[in-house]
């Protein structure tokens, strides 16, 4: 199973998805990795080769529209809203040049 998450990473450039049946395996696999991980029960022989797997992992950061791959994000400009002067006339807001 690691050497397919591994193959997975490099083929496709991305970790495996929850959402996708084909890839839930995979997810699965990692998460009940990381319960052992936690509660102390996981080999160190492996645990060794399993944060191997994570590190090539982190490589791979999930991005979205507001998020750089660098992981910093992207701050949107507000832009005020300019107060309509109501000392012209209405002929005086038209220009057709």
């Amino acid at each position: 199973m690691w050497q397919q998450y591994m193959d997975f990473l490099h083929t496709k450039e991305r970790r495996p998805s929850k959402y996708r049946m084909e890839e839930r395996d995979l997810v699965n696999w990692v998460k009940h990795n990381r319960k052992l991980i936690n509660k102390g029960i996981f080999k160190e022989s492996r645990k060794e080769k399993f944060d191997e797997l994570l590190a090539e992992a982190a490589k791979y950061q999930r991005v979205n529209q507001y998020q750089y791959t660098d992981g910093s994000k992207c701050v949107r400009k507000k832009h005020k809203k300019s107060a309509i002067d109501l000392s012209m006339e209405p002929k005086d807001l038209w220009d057709p040049a």
